[in-house]
C-alpha cells in the first residue's frame, strides 16, 4: 500500500510499472460505486473522477513471480486545464485554488499574434497556438519547450486540447488541417485534412475521441489515433463556435445562422436544434444536470434542458461571446459586450442577477477555483478576482486587452493571453497558516488513560481551517475545534502499548497549508502496560569506603523514570535479614543505567543489594522474591603478622623464618619479609611467597615460613613481616617493625680452656675453664 494525496480534475490514468506483475484497483471512498476499475502494466485504467470525490488505490501482486523492488510504483496523471473551459463541458471550474493576488507574473511573447487560450497539462506545461499555424509549449517557468511549425501562413485562431493522458495535444489551423502533436517532443503524431478553415477549439471526451468544427458548417469526430469516426454538416452558414460535450454523449454547437445543434457523439446524428434567430458565436456550457447555457448576438443568455426545451432567458445590452463558468449550485458567470460581467442565480424557470460588475469591455471566458473565487478579464485590460458574492479579492490593469479565456493551474496559477501577443502566468498564493503549542497530554500513561492531542491554529489572512488533522501512527484523525479555547483537540484511549508518533496537518482552504513538525513526527505518548525491570552488580570485595553499585534498568513501554537502591548487612555473610526487611538507601538515579555510591554504614562485613525501578507511567518494580542481586565484602582493616619461634642462632644457611598472620575477613595474603644485618638499615628481602603450615582456630592465626639465605655471611640478623590482604589492606610498616625478632648466623667454632691444681689431697677436684665466641656467645 502507499499513502499520498493528489488533486486531479480531469482524467486519471492508473498504470503500474511496466514489466511487473502488479495490478491496481481503485475505489471511491464513500462506497457509492465501490470498485471503479482495475488496471495493470499492460492495460492502464483511465477514468474521469467525480468532482469533489476521494478515491483509494490499492496495488497488489497479480502472479506468483516475485516483483522487483521498483515494481510497486504507480503513475497517476491528470491534466490541470486540458482545454478551453477546462473540461469538455466547458464548465470552467476547478478544485485547485487560483492566485490570491496579482504577483509573481511570468510572460512570454512569440510574435504578432496569439489568438489562442492556453491548455495546461499535469506537469504545469502550457500549450497555445501562435502565428503561422505554430503550436508553442512552455514549461512551468515559461521557458520554451518546443515549437511545432507546420508551415502555415495564417495564425492559429483556436485553443488546443490535451488528450486524457496528456501524451498528445490537438488543434486546427485556418488552412484546414487538424494536428495531433506529441507533448513530450513537439513532433507530429498525425494530421487530418478537413478541407476548410478551422476556427473552433476542439473538445476531447474521456475515451480520447476528438471533436471540432470547420467554418464551412461541418462537425468532425476523430479517434485518438486520427481515424475518422463521423462528420455532420449542421449549417449552410458558418461555424466559429466550439463544440461542447455533455456527460451523456451529446455534442452542442452554435452557428451564425442562429441555430444551436445537439448531435449524438456516437455517430453525429442531429438530435435536435434550437433557433434563436441571431448568430451564436459563444461556446455552450453544460451543467451537472445536462442543461445547456449559451449566448447570442441578440444579447440574451439562453438556458435549454437536455431535450432542447427553453428553461429561461436573461437579457443583456450587448452580444454574448466566449463561454461562461459555473460556480456554486445554481450560479453561472458570463460577460457581455455591454461591458458588464454577470453573476446569475439560476433555477429551472428563471435566472436572476445576483450581482454584476462594470469591466469596461467584453469578457472572453471566466474561470472559477475551488474556493468559489471567480476570475475574469476584459478587453479593457482589467483582470479581476471576486468572491461569489461580488466582493473584489483583487484587480489589476494588465495594460493590454485580455483576448483569451482564463485557465487556472494547480499551484495558485492563472494563465491568459493579453494584447494578442503575450501569454501571462500569475502565481501568487496566500501566506501559509501557522500552528502553535502542538502536543499530547499526558506524554506518558497507562492503557485505559485518556490522551489528548491539541494544537492552536492561526492565519494572518483570517482564513479558517478547512482541514484539520492529527496523524497518529500514520492514521489521520479529524481534530475538533474548541470555541472556548480556540484550539483543536482529539481525545482518545489507545489500545496499543508502547511508544507512538504524531503530527498535525492543516489547510486554510486557499491553498495554504502547514504541518507540525515541518518534517518527521513528534514522539509520544508512551503508553505502558507493565512494570520495568532492573538488576544491579557490585564488586565481590573492597576496602573502599565508597562501594560502587552499578545498575541496568529497562522498560518495554514508557521507559525507566528512576531506580532506587536497597541494602542489607551481615557480619558473617551467612545470616541475612529477609529481603522484605532490606533498607532503602534513599538513593534514586534517573536513566536506564548508572552507578550508586554506597557508604557502608555498619562497618566491615557483608553488604547485599537490589534495585527497584519505576517507569514513566508510574509502574513500580517488585523486589526480588528470594535472592539479592549482588553481595560485596567490605573489609577496611589490615591483617596482622609477625615473626615467631625464631631460634637464637643458626649454623647453616638457608634457614627457616617462621611467622604467623591473621585477618578478620580476607583469607588470602601477601606477606613480605624484611631484615637487617648487624643493626644496619632495614632491607626488603624480596621474599613474598611462603609455605603455609597450619591454622590455629583458637587464635585465628595461620602459620608459615620463609627460607632465608644469609647473604651477608655470619652475623646478627633481625626480621619482621608486613602482610597485605586480598582487599588491598596492608599492615602498618612501623608497627610491624616493632615486632621484629633477631637471630645469629654463626659458623665459627668457639674457643675454651680448662685448668686445675696440679696436686690435691681432697676430693672433688676443682677444675676451672674459660670459653670465648665472637658471635653467638
Amino acid at each position: 500500500y502507499f499513502r499520498g494525496e493528489a488533486y486531479i480534475d480531469y482524467i486519471i490514468t492508473i498504470a503500474p510499472a511496466a514489466g511487473s506483475s502488479v495490478g491496481a484497483e481503485i475505489y471511491r471512498s464513500d462506497c457509492t460505486t465501490g470498485l471503479v476499475g482495475t488496471g495493470d502494466s499492460s492495460t492502464p485504467f483511465v477514468f474521469m473522477p467525480d468532482e469533489g470525490a476521494y478515491y483509494f488505490i490499492r496495488l497488489f501482486d497479480q502472479g506468483s513471480t516475485t516483483a522487483s523492488a521498483g515494481a510497486y510504483s504507480l503513475s497517476i496523471s491528470g491534466n490541470q486545464w486540458p482545454m478551453m473551459g477546462h473540461l469538455y463541458t466547458r464548465a470552467a471550474t476547478i478544485s485547485a485554488i487560483g492566485p490570491q493576488d496579482y504577483c509573481e507574473v511570468l510572460t512570454y511573447s512569440t510574435g504578432p499574434t496569439i489568438a489562442s487560450s492556453p491548455a495546461v497539462d499535469a506537469a504545469g506545461n502550457l500549450y497555445f497556438g501562435a502565428s503561422y499555424g505554430r503550436l508553442v509549449s512552455l514549461d512551468p517557468s515559461f521557458n520554451e519547450r518546443w515549437v511545432f511549425d507546420p508551415g502555415d501562413s495564417e495564425p492559429v485562431m483556436v485553443s488546443p486540447a490535451l488528450s486524457p493522458g496528456g501524451s498528445a495535444v490537438y488543434y486546427g489551423t485556418q488552412e484546414g488541417y487538424f494536428y495531433a502533436v506529441e507533448t513530450a517532443t513537439g513532433t507530429m503524431d498525425w494530421v487530418y485534412n478537413a478541407g476548410a478553415e478551422i476556427l473552433s477549439s476542439p473538445a476531447v471526451d474521456p475515451d480520447g475521441n476528438v471533436y471540432f468544427a470547420c467554418y464551412d458548417g461541418t462537425v468532425y469526430s476523430l479517434t485518438s489515433a486520427g481515424g475518422f469516426r463521423w462528420s455532420t454538416s449542421v449549417s449552410c452558414s458558418f461555424l466559429n463556435s466550439s463544440p461542447t460535450l455533455s456527460h451523456t454523449g451529446v455534442l452542442y454547437i452554435g452557428s451564425t445562422e442562429g441555430q444551436l445543434y445537439a448531435l449524438r457523439t456516437s455517430d453525429g446524428t442531429i438530435s435536435w436544434n434550437y433557433d434563436v434567430s441571431y448568430p451564436i458565436r459563444s461556446v455552450p456550457s453544460v451543467d451537472e444536470g445536462g442543461n445547456i447555457y449559451f449566448g447570442a448576438d441578440d444579447g440574451n443568455l439562453y438556458c435549454l434542458n437536455p431535450a432542447g426545451g427553453l428553461r429561461w432567458t436573461f437579457e443583456t445590452q450587448g452580444a454574448i461571446e466566449g463561454h461562461g463558468a459555473f460556480g456554486e449550485t445554481g450560479r453561472y458567470y458570463f460577460g457581455s459586450t455591454d461591458g458588464l460581467f454577470y453573476a446569475l442565480d439560476c433555477t429551472a424557470t428563471v435566472a436572476v442577477a445576483a450581482w454584476s460588475r462594470d469591466v469596461g469591455g467584453a469578457v472572453v471566458g471566466p474561470a472559477v477555483d475551488g474556493n468559489g473565487a471567480v476570475f475574469f478579464g476584459s478587453d479593457s485590460g482589467m483582470l479581476y478576482s471576486s468572491t461569489s458574492v461580488g466582493l473584489l479579492n483583487w484587480s489589476h490593469d494588465v495594460g493590454s486587452p485580455i483576448t483569451s479565456s482564463l485557465a487556472i493551474g494547480q499551484d495558485h496559477q492563472l494563465f491568459f493571453v493579453a494584447g494578442n501577443n503575450t501569454v501571462y502566468g500569475v502565481h501568487c498564493d496566500n501566506v501559509d497558516p501557522a500552528l502553535s503549542f502542538p502536543g499530547v497530554s499526558p506524554m506518558v500513561g497507562m492503557l485505559g488513560d485518556t490522551f489528548t492531542y491539541s494544537v492552536y491554529y492561526s492565519d494572518v489572512n483570517g482564513d479558517n481551517a478547512s482541514k484539520h488533522f492529527v496523524v497518529v501512527d500514520g492514521q489521520p484523525v479529524v481534530l475538533d475545534y474548541q470555541p472556548t479555547t480556540g484550539g483543536y483537540v482529539y481525545a482518545t484511549e489507545p489500545t496499543i502499548a508502547g511508544p507512538h508518533t504524531y503530527y498535525f496537518y492543516f489547510e486554510d482552504g486557499y491553498g495554504g497549508r502547514v504541518r507540525a513538525p515541518e518534517t518527521g513526527v513528534f514522539y509520544g505518548p508512551i503508553i505502558d502496560d507493565g512494570p520495568p525491570r532492573s538488576q544491579c552488580s557490585s564488586p565481590i570485595g573492597t576496602n573502599n569506603p565508597m562501594i560502587e553499585v552499578d545498575f541496568v534498568a529497562a522498560d518495554d513501554g514508557s521507559g525507566v523514570s528512576s531506580t532506587e537502591l536497597y541494602y542489607a548487612f551481615s557480619a558473617d555473610g551467612v545470616s541475612w535479614p529477609a529481603i522484605g526487611d532490606a533498607i532503602d538507601t534513599g538513593q534514586s538515579l534517573v536513566g536506564d543505567t548508572g552507578t550508586f555510591m554506597f557508604v557502608p554504614p555498619d562497618g566491615a562485613g557483608y553488604y547485599a543489594f537490589y534495585t527497584v525501578a519505576t517507569d514513566r507511567a508510574g509502574f513500580v518494580e517488585d523486589p526480588p522474591l528470594y535472592y539479592y542481586d549482588t553481595i560485596t565484602l567490605y573489609d577496611p582493616d589490615p591483617p596482622e603478622s609477625e615473626v615467631v619461634n625464631l631460634p637464637g642462632a643458626f649454623g647453616s644457611t638457608p634457614f627457616d623464618i617462621t611467622f604467623q598472620v591473621r585477618d578478620n575477613f580476607s583469607n588470602t595474603f601477601t606477606i613480605r619479609l624484611y631484615y637487617r644485618y648487624d643493626n644496619g638499615d632495614w632491607v626488603d628481602s624480596g621474599l613474598d611467597t611462603f609455605t603455609m603450615s597450619g591454622f590455629d582456630p583458637l587464635t585465628g592465626y595461620w602459620s608459615g615460613s620463609f627460607q632465608f639465605d644469609a647473604t651477608y655471611g655470619q652475623g646478627r640478623y633481625e626480621f619482621f613481616t608486613v602482610a597485605t590482604d586480598e582487599m588491598g589492606n596492608t599492615q602498618d610498616y612501623d608497627a610491624a617493625m616493632a615486632l621484629s625478632k633477631f637471630t645469629y648466623y654463626d659458623v665459627i667454632t668457639p674457643e675454651s680452656k680448662a685448668s686445675c691444681e696440679a696436686y690435691t689431697r681432697t676430693l672433688p677436684i676443682t677444675a676451672t675453664f674459660t670459653a670465648n665466641d665472637d658471635l653467638s656467645g
